[in-house]
């Protein structure tokens, strides 16, 4: 309307008008307004999910071929919805490598194809790949079923019954057995893990990619800020969340 601004979605802009409109509102010490055209453009580039994750230090690429410090999936970045967990999980990190005091940050990731072990439906179509895979191996039908129940540690028990697996060890108690199974979800084609852990959520994924900083600012290795226009590259796997102050010498 005459004489009034009309706000319009990032999405309705060209990409040089909203990597515009962003830099002036950093400029301008505006965080608000940054933030917003993040989440924007975060949802329009398909991160949709807010996370969060403790660690010693910032990192801008995360090592997915590493764990938890737990072994309920085994190799991945861990993730939760639950910022008290990841709070914990930075203090444990920081006093493990002598540090005062952890990171935890915030984060979006893909809505991307994970292995829901939330899930115990018998019938949910997430389990014809892992299926397929596993009648590779040898399982029957009859210790297929039970897996179904079971979710991750069904696999391992199917994975158990062709010796792939030493009975008796569930795979969320031993890294090696998690590992197994993990590479059979890998194999499968998911993208990562979703399941529970103590009250919250918990996401794992497999590809530093999917994951992306939910910062309103971030910089690149000469300080320069980061467009918007390239904040959620999947083909880059840094996560490029650091701000430039108390950067350390493995971020820069």
């Amino acid at each position: 309307r005459e004489g009034q601004t009309v706000k319009r979605s990032t999405r309705d802009r060209t990409e040089e008008q909203r990597d515009e409109e962003y830099l002036t509102a950093v400029k301008a010490g505006d965080m608000n307004a940054a933030q917003r055209m993040v989440d924007e453009a975060a949802k329009d580039a398909g991160y949709t999910i807010k996370v969060y994750r403790g660690d010693s230090e910032r990192h801008n690429v995360f090592d997915t071929k590493r764990g938890a410090g737990t072994t309920q999936y085994g190799p991945g970045t861990y993730f939760t919805d639950g910022i008290g967990l990841a709070q914990e999980w930075a203090n444990e990190r920081a006093a493990g490598n002598g540090a005062k005091k952890g990171y935890v940050g915030e984060y979006y990731i893909q809505n991307s194809d994970y292995f829901d072990d939330r899930s115990v439906d018998l019938d949910a179509p997430q389990w014809k790949r892992v299926e397929d895979i596993l009648r590779g191996y040898g399982v029957k039908e009859s210790d297929m079923r039970v897996a179904r129940a079971r979710g991750f540690t069904g696999i391992a028990f199917a994975l158990q019954s062709v010796g792939m697996i030493s009975k008796g060890n569930y795979a969320t108690s031993d890294w090696a057995n998690a590992t197994i199974v993990n590479n059979i979800l890998r194999e499968a084609g998911y993208k990562g893990i979703v399941g529970e852990f103590y009250d919250c959520n918990q996401w794992v994924i497999f590809d530093p990619s999917e994951a992306k900083s939910a910062d309103p600012v971030t910089y690149d290795d000469a300080g320069n800020v980061i467009p918007l226009s390239e904040r959620f590259n999947a083909d880059e796997a840094d996560v490029r969340y650091s701000r430039r102050d108390n950067l350390t010498e493995e971020e820069q």
